[in-house]
């Protein structure tokens, strides 16, 4: 008889999935600093991104303020090259309402349903204030960051 094959338990393996919200991709994507962390992470494959189609289209909703001085070749380049070859495509279907103060949050408790997410990292307080969501929680961008530097995810 040959060796039983000894696979790595599912525990090890398992990659968090998480939502990132707009305003924590943008300052991440943008700004650096403290969320420098979440980036290398996401490109590195530490967590699982996931991402829907509406979500990406308000991800290139607010890249396009006038705030942000970006050009419409600069955007696409932070979308084809910083985002879309690290996330995992998720098609939404369900309906969710849970955001009561600001129903267009939705989208991102939508996600993290049909994503099977284990988190949704947010600086919005009506994302933040719902500290669970069936089996799904919400963290601040530097939460979550920290939880690389602790070794936690």
């Amino acid at each position: 008889m040959g060796k039983k094959e000894v696979k790595p338990s599912d525990a090890l393996s398992y990659k968090r999935k998480a939502v990132i919200d707009t305003n924590v991709f943008v300052s991440a994507i943008l700004f650096r600093g403290e969320l420098e962390n979440i980036i290398r992470n996401w490109k590195n494959g530490t967590f699982e991104f996931l991402l829907s189609k509406e979500v990406l289209n308000e991800y290139i909703r607010v890249l396009h303020y006038p705030k942000f001085e970006l050009n419409a070749k600069e955007i696409k380049e932070i979308i084809d090259d910083e985002l879309l070859p690290f996330i995992t495509p998720v098609i939404t279907h369900s309906n969710v309402r849970v955001v009561k103060n600001d129903p267009s949050d939705d989208k991102f408790f939508t996600l993290a349903v049909d994503g099977k997410a284990d988190v949704i990292v947010s600086g919005d307080l009506h994302i933040l204030s719902i500290k669970k969501y069936r089996e799904i929680i919400t963290q601040s961008a530097v939460e979550f960051a920290q939880g690389f530097r602790k070794g936690e995810i």
